[in-house]
């Protein structure tokens, strides 16, 4: 014969109906969702997952609107954008004044937003990082690769790249630019793509982790929770990290000069090294993407304190390379406004 327990259970945090009842409270079920995206909406939360980044660049506007409404509204307290299938990037890049229209708005939350950076990231995928970010230990492809080929090409620089690098050093920011290499691992948060770079294994739990926050946390101190955490798990993965050793010696060695031609000059004294080749290749391959590329990280470093500012910039120049691009002309001609931007 069966006992039954006489000990009472504990009481779940949240019952189906209040958990139903919440989500009808914000509105979760009249919210529009933009294509190629997918949205979980939780009490607290809401989660922004590009599912198809080959296509998302055409609903920016769209994504903007939806940020801005999550934004203004009392009952969301977290917002967590990430990608999915391995991929964080936007290969159409025809609708640019959308796409950089979009990168502003992630930028001007002022509902905590967390980006997870997973996978490939590339031109638009770093746009959509804000004033938190995490990556697993994936890569960054840099403008002289391409994600799926890994063969060189010119590409654009990605959504609010310029401002990211030019908080990290120098040396760095041009190491990982134009070091005809994808960044990964402890190089991402060296170089100042990322704020925070976890292993895989903290990577996975790390939404559920956010998700508890955004539902437990007093609204006031939500923020410098998820700062605390992130930097818990930042520090405890940092064991698990690699490549910043190896990525910051290879800056010392190559990149520590401000001008192109001396950088060339190092990277062919150390032909033994096989980062220096893979450098080598890229910017002979693209000498005047190069050029421009190596320009725009010091310009950028004086820009520093304007992400907006770094962003324009950012666009005149991507706009330029891809019509450079299009016509097969490696030579740039700069308009008044870039040309205006690059005068020493």
């Amino acid at each position: 014969m069966r006992r039954v327990s006489t000990v009472a259970r504990k009481p779940r945090r949240m019952s189906m109906v209040e958990y139903e009842r919440r989500l009808a409270k914000v509105g979760a079920s009249t919210e529009r969702t933009p294509p190629f995206v997918e949205v979980t909406q939780k009490p607290g939360l809401r989660r922004l997952s590009i599912v198809d980044f080959d296509a998302y660049a055409h609903s920016s506007r769209n994504i903007s609107r939806l940020l801005g409404r999550w934004d203004a509204h009392n009952q969301v307290s977290l917002v967590v954008i990430d990608g999915s299938l391995g991929s964080f990037a936007a290969k159409d890049t025809k609708e640019l004044e959308a796409a950089y229209a979009l990168y502003a708005r992630v930028r001007a939350m002022k509902t905590p937003c967390v980006t997870m950076v997973d996978g490939l990231a590339t031109a638009g995928g770093l746009g959509l990082v804000g004033k938190r970010s995490v990556a697993s230990t994936d890569a960054w492809i840099p403008p002289f690769l391409d994600e799926d080929t890994f063969s060189e090409v010119p590409r654009l620089v990605d959504g609010g790249v310029g401002y990211r690098l030019s908080r990290a050093s120098p040396k760095h920011a041009r190491a990982a630019l134009l070091g005809g290499r994808a960044v990964h691992g402890g190089a991402l948060k060296l170089s100042g793509l990322v704020d925070h770079v976890v292993s895989a294994h903290a990577f996975k739990s790390l939404y559920y982790e956010l998700d508890a926050l955004a539902e437990d946390a007093d609204p006031e101190r939500l923020g410098d929770n998820i700062d605390s955490l992130l930097a818990i798990r930042s520090h405890v993965s940092s064991a698990w990290v690699e490549d910043e050793d190896d990525f910051d010696a290879f800056a010392t060695l190559c990149f520590e000069p401000n001008d192109l031609p001396t950088i060339i000059k190092l990277l062919e004294a150390s032909s033994d090294h096989p980062r220096a080749n893979d450098a080598l290749a890229a910017i002979r391959r693209y000498p005047g993407h190069a050029q421009l590329l190596a320009t725009f990280v010091d310009r950028c470093a004086l820009l520093s304190s304007s992400y907006e500012d770094c962003l324009k910039l950012e666009k005149i120049l991507a706009t330029n390379i891809l019509l450079s691009s299009s016509s097969g002309d490696d030579h740039l001609h700069l308009h008044d406004d870039l040309e205006s931007y690059f005068v020493v």
